[in-house]
C-alpha cells in the first residue's frame, strides 16, 4: 500500500476534518491507525507491500479532496493576489495528493 508523506497525510487530515462527516472520520482514522508509516525524503519506500488502498478508502479520501480543492477555489476568487498565489499552490498540492492516493 502506498506510503503518503507526511504533508499528504495533513492534507487529507485537513479535508476530512473540515468538510468529511462522521462516516469519513471513521474510515480515515481506521486506515491511519492501521497504516502508521510516513513516506520521509530520502526514505526509500514508498509502498508497504501490503497491497493497494482499499476502494472505500481512497472514495472517502478523493471525494474530501475535491470538496476541499473546490472550496480553496472560491475562495482564491475573493482572496488577495498573494493568497490566492497561496491557495493555488495548495490547490496543486491537494491535486497531487488525490493523484497518490488513486495510483496507491
Amino acid at each position: 500500500m502506498v506510503i503518503l508523506t507526511l504533508k499528504e497525510r495533513k492534507l487529507i487530515d485537513e479535508a476530512i476534518f473540515t468538510l468529511g462527516n462522521d462516516h469519513d472520520l471513521t474510515v480515515w482514522r481506521e486506515w491511519k491507525r492501521n497504516h502508521p508509516e510516513v513516506n520521509y525524503p530520502g526514505s526509500g519506500r514508498n509502498d508497504d507491500g501490503s497491497g493497494p488502498m482499499p476502494g472505500y478508502v481512497i472514495e472517502v479520501v478523493i471525494s474530501a479532496l475535491t470538496r476541499f480543492a473546490g472550496s480553496l477555489e472560491q475562495r482564491a476568487k475573493s482572496a488577495s493576489p498573494d493568497e490566492a498565489a497561496d491557495l493555488s499552490n495548495d490547490i496543486l498540492d491537494i491535486e497531487s495528493t488525490a493523484q497518490t492516493v488513486k495510483a496507491g
